[in-house]
């Protein structure tokens, strides 16, 4: 099944805007949308219709799943006006396949970041 969803390479149609960061072995799908300012470790693998903006980082050889939104603004407005990071681990996933996920910087950790 994961053939279906993950494509080598960066599909013609996916946005990369510059700054982004993009490790060897990556894949973005179609449609997809990468941020300026996420860095997306080696072998990570983005499948179609996916948003990654923010202060993201994906580490190495995680998965994220169609219709997923990663690292949009805050949706608690006590923390809108922080600029927050958002990491998703290694070998981690992201699926939003039968449900959208969100994941945003609005949990805040003892280290700076949000997770």
């Amino acid at each position: 099944m994961k053939e279906f969803f993950f494509k080598e390479g960066i599909h013609p149609s996916a946005i990369v805007e510059d700054g982004a960061k993009i490790g060897s072995g990556v894949s973005i799908g179609a449609y997809s949308v990468i941020g300026p300012n996420v860095v997306l470790k080696d072998g990570v693998k983005i499948a179609q219709n996916v948003m990654v903006s923010g202060f993201t980082t994906i580490e190495e050889e995680a998965e994220i799943y169609p219709f997923n939104i990663i690292g949009g603004p805050a949706q608690d407005l006590k923390y809108l006006e922080y600029e927050g990071k958002l990491k998703i681990g290694k070998k981690d996933y992201c699926s939003g396949t039968y449900q959208h996920t969100c994941r945003n910087s609005s949990f805040r950790t003892s280290d700076g970041n949000r997770r």
